[in-house]
């Protein structure tokens, strides 16, 4: 695992060329109402709900990541509620369960009680649109790629008709392990001070929800 988890790093810190590149140019379209497009999906007329799901890295500019799953960083949050944001991990093993859908909103599946908030929103910072543990927010939207008129297989996040992400690796520390940062590259996303489009390390790819 220890070597597993070098190699990975290491190609998330400078992949060679042969395992870089071009997320590809996609016409996204708005699919489903509520929950439906989500996997596991239960259609019925008193509730709009899923079993579990996750999300993973797909066709990112460092293919070193695609099929890495999500895990998420905790923290304490407002009124003492306990937070956090959704991140991709190097580590299999570190993968957290999953998530479902309920009304149309993302939840934790299994994360259920107090003090913890268990409904994930997009944070409100359009610099830094990250999928969050939020009692409110922006709501996360389910799309479908085409490329040249061929539908893609899955479903794709985003918000707004983007669902292009920025992926940055961030080193372990000595509170917590190495992950890799996600935040949705939508209007007003390039940076306020240089204005470039992504952040020193960043790279592009897309989010991928896929069924438990």
């Amino acid at each position: 695992m220890t070597v597993f988890l070098s190699f990975i790093v290491t190609l998330l810190l400078g992949a060679p060329m042969a395992l870089v590149s071009a997320v590809p140019n996609v016409t996204v379209t708005p699919i489903g109402r509520g929950c439906s497009a989500y996997p596991n999906w239960y259609p019925s007329p008193e509730s709009d709900t899923t079993g579990g799901f996750r999300f993973r890295a797909d066709q990112a500019d460092n293919s070193s990541i695609n099929g890495l799953y999500s895990s998420v960083r905790y923290f304490p949050g407002s009124n003492g509620l306990r937070s956090g944001n959704i991140v991709i991990t190097p580590n299999t093993m570190g993968a957290t369960p999953g998530f479902c859908c309920v009304n149309g909103v993302i939840e934790d599946l299994y994360l259920t009680t107090a003090p913890a908030v268990t409904t994930i929103y997009f944070s409100a910072s359009l610099y830094d649109a990250q999928l969050t543990y939020l009692e409110d927010g922006g709501k996360v939207e389910t799309y479908a790629h085409e490329i040249g008129g061929v539908r893609q297989d899955g479903v794709f996040i985003g918000a707004g008709n983007v669902t292009t992400w920025g992926f940055k690796y961030q080193p372990a520390s000595a509170s917590e392990p190495d992950y890799i940062e996600m935040r949705l590259l939508g209007p007003n996303s390039s940076d306020p001070t240089t204005g470039k489009p992504l952040r020193d390390g960043e790279f592009k790819g897309f989010l991928k929800v896929e069924g438990l």
